[in-house]
């Protein structure tokens, strides 16, 4: 998740804690290397009428190995 009163902000936000999230994970294995680890996550804007924007970003399970 990102908040910041810039949308672009709030989504680079997000985006550095998708990876941040799946980087904690032991399990949490992509085929894909390190620096493309949030091009396959589903990014939505959650809030952005009010002065804080957020964004929300969401891996599919689909991408990782077992």
């Amino acid at each position: 998740m990102g908040m910041d009163v810039d949308l672009d902000a709030a989504l680079k936000e997000a985006a550095l804690e998708t990876i941040a999230s799946c980087s904690a994970k032991k399990a949490c294995r992509p085929r894909m290397p390190t620096r493309s680890r949030a091009s396959p996550s589903n990014y939505t804007v959650g809030e952005a009428v009010d002065q804080v924007q957020l964004v929300y970003g969401a891996i599919p399970k689909k991408i990782f190995t077992r």
